[in-house]
């Protein structure tokens, strides 16, 4: 018996198969320290950032919460990390959304810049001191502003900004 090799090709009929949508899930919060400066950008998402001093100076931990784009159901993304080298300003620019942020015990920036963008917005101020100015911008919405215990180094101001118009100045 002798063997002989065959080489069988053979049509394949090639098909798309339809699968069920699917959506990229990606957080809208981004931190960063850069030239000194903590900065916290969010989307148009719901977002709550709460900065509180770290244990050593320069140093401040942030905790993030945002709402994930895409899917259905309740998805967020939480971020919580502590930051250094911070010898500059804080900026927070949430852009949009129901939006909350807390800072506590905050000290040692030179300016604490806050800006929620449209929605219905909460900013609480506790504890915290700033040698240079506070700004606070809640934009169009029904928005609450608590600014307590809170001290300008060298007698600068704070101002609050809600629907555009100025409704603190300190």
């Amino acid at each position: 018996m002798s063997r002989r090799s065959f080489n069988f090709m053979r049509a394949r009929r090639l098909e798309l198969e339809h699968l069920e949508n699917r959506a990229l899930l990606a957080s809208d919060l981004h931190i960063s320290v850069l030239d000194g400066n903590l900065n916290i950008d969010g989307g148009h998402a719901n977002d709550t950032v709460e900065i509180k001093a770290g244990s050593a100076a320069n140093t401040f931990v942030v905790t993030g919460i945002s709402q994930l784009k895409g899917g259905a159901g309740n998805d967020s993304d939480e971020i919580n990390a502590t930051f250094t080298g911070v010898t500059g300003d804080i900026n927070i620019n949430l852009k949009g959304g129901d939006d909350s942020v807390t800072l506590r015990g905050v000290s040692g920036a030179t300016n604490i810049n806050v800006s929620t963008g449209q929605g219905d917005d909460e900013v609480i101020v506790q504890q915290t001191s700033v040698s240079g100015n506070l700004h606070i911008d809640t934009g169009q919405g029904s928005d609450n502003v608590s600014v307590t215990e809170r001290q300008l180094v060298q007698h600068r101001s704070a101002e609050v900004f809600q629907d555009q118009s100025v409704a603190v100045a300190r």
